[in-house]
């Protein structure tokens, strides 16, 4: 997926700005004049992330809170659970590449997308590299695009050794964890604890 981003805007190296959208995305309006506009009236402006809604209708923005080592140790279910509005005001915001609109010359300053990752983080670290580069990294609730969003196919357990990995990656390389071995200690202890839960409950 990284490689294949970096490909496609580098085909696009004339252009000022590239719009990034995920294969089941489309624009539900004419998005051109707001993103002309806020990228002349903001020259450090680095990436636009738009709204997506899916088929419910319910809309929300293409990005999220920068990760944090708790979050990761936590996992995405006990994050969403636990981790309330507050706590994400708090960190940065950083864009998805589902949707969202990308500045050519802060795709060249930082390199483009790490090919390290693959289909998951590489956004994220994406954002993370354009902010620590001067960029800035912004929501745009106005402009409104589908997405279906249904999720690669995959099993459960690729899923979750993908998100680890990438997870991983991603918070080692932006120094997020400073001593791994207490990562991975809390992560299986979460596991182990989660695999007894579960055995558990198949044999009641």
């Amino acid at each position: 997926y990284a490689a294949s981003v970096n490909v496609g805007i580098k085909v696009l190296s004339n252009c000022d700005a590239v719009i990034i959208l995920d294969c089941d995305a489309y624009p539900l309006m004419d998005i051109t004049p707001v993103v002309t506009e806020a990228f002349a009236r903001s020259p450090t402006l680095g990436v636009i992330a738009m709204s997506e809604t899916g088929e419910t209708g319910t809309s929300h923005i293409s990005g999220s809170a920068e990760p944090t080592a708790t979050q990761f140790i936590l996992g995405q279910s006990l994050t969403a659970t636990i981790c309330n509005r507050r706590v994400g005001l708090k960190s940065r915001f950083v864009a998805h590449s589902c949707c969202c609109v990308v500045r050519q010359r802060a795709f060249d300053n930082v390199n483009g997308f790490d090919e390290l990752f693959d289909f998951l983080d590489a956004d994220i670290d994406f954002s993370m590299r354009i902010m620590a580069a001067g960029w800035e990294v912004k929501p745009f609730p106005s402009l409104l695009c589908f997405h279906k969003g249904s999720g690669s196919p995959q099993s459960t357990r690729k899923r979750v050794l993908r998100f680890h990995r990438n997870r991983y990656l991603l918070l080692c390389k932006h120094r997020k964890i400073r001593n791994p071995w207490v990562i991975i200690l809390f992560l299986s202890i979460r596991h182990i604890a989660e695999i007894a839960a579960l055995s558990c409950a198949w044999l009641i």
